[in-house]
């Protein structure tokens, strides 16, 4: 084997991606089938996130759930009207903690929240191709840059459509934002997969739709538990990111010298990439 020179390398610079699970009519509109109660400016609070990250260079990707036929909730990581139904146990390869879930043979009537799971035949109530249900709320609609990318998930999680992660590989993403509804469903399943593909996930708090705030809680415990995820606000994040401004050098200042009148290194170098702020992990008590 010859011996490679790192140096001759060309550098290889990752990205970070904001995944919006299912902004759609049905959920974030007060006539939808399953609309969330809280917080109740959510498409605000997403519209404008979206709008900070894409103008610091992140992606923006908009996932929609479209019903294409039944799906089991006992397939995936969800938490249904504050139940758990579990069965897979993900291997969680870069998470900081790992929790395995409970598993349960009972069965149990399916939570409308579950909203991709029909027991009884007929018209699904939610998100049903075609129907104005399934299309982007207007104010997120309004949001979408003409460089954004949008994917169709049939499942909870928005990482069983490979159209995802193959985006995400082409685009050498390794940090997601995630956010958007429901917490304890689809928010849910897909930070678990994305955990599970080793990606660093930090769920954006207050951009996530719930109907009541224990159970949004509990789904938060529940994710950090598994992922060893950040939970942020999306100011914290926005702050988080900005570059910060140089200092600078009145006109009456000079620089250091060395003894040999030679210039010395600066006291307080600025470095050529602005540093994050420390993450703080989120107590959801």
């Amino acid at each position: 084997m010859f011996p490679i020179d790192r140096s001759l390398l060309p550098p290889l610079t990752t990205r970070r991606a904001l995944i919006v699970v299912d902004p759609q009519n049905d959920f974030l509109a007060e006539d939808g089938a399953l609309p969330m109660k809280m917080p109740p400016d959510l498409p605000e609070r997403i519209a404008s996130l979206a709008t900070s990250l894409r103008q610091g260079g992140d992606d923006i990707i908009w996932v929609c759930s479209k019903f294409e036929k039944s799906r089991s909730s006992q397939e995936e990581q969800i938490l249904p009207s504050d139940r758990s139904s579990y069965s897979r146990s993900p291997d969680v390869s870069r998470g900081r903690r790992r929790q395995t879930p409970p598993q349960t043979n009972q069965q149990q009537p399916e939570s409308p929240e579950a909203f991709l799971t029909q027991e009884s035949p007929g018209q699904p109530k939610c998100v049903r191709p075609g129907s104005s249900g399934a299309e982007l709320h207007p104010i997120i609609k309004g949001a979408v840059g003409p460089r954004d990318y949008s994917v169709v998930k049939t499942y909870y999680s928005a990482f069983r459509s490979e159209q995802l992660l193959r985006l995400l590989r082409m685009r050498l993403v390794t940090e997601l934002f995630i956010c958007g509804a429901m917490t304890n469903i689809s928010v849910m399943a897909t930070a678990i997969d994305a955990a599970s593909h080793g990606y660093t996930i930090t769920i954006v708090n207050d951009c996530c739709g719930y109907n009541g705030i224990m159970q949004h809680r509990n789904s938060i415990k529940q994710i950090s538990n598994m992922t060893g995820c950040d939970v942020l606000l999306s100011g914290e994040i926005v702050a988080a990111l900005k570059p910060k401004p140089k200092p600078s050098r009145r006109s009456g200042d000079r620089p250091a010298t060395s003894p040999a009148g030679g210039y010395s290194t600066p006291i307080f170098p600025v470095s050529s990439h602005p540093r994050k702020s420390p993450r703080h992990r989120f107590n959801p008590w």
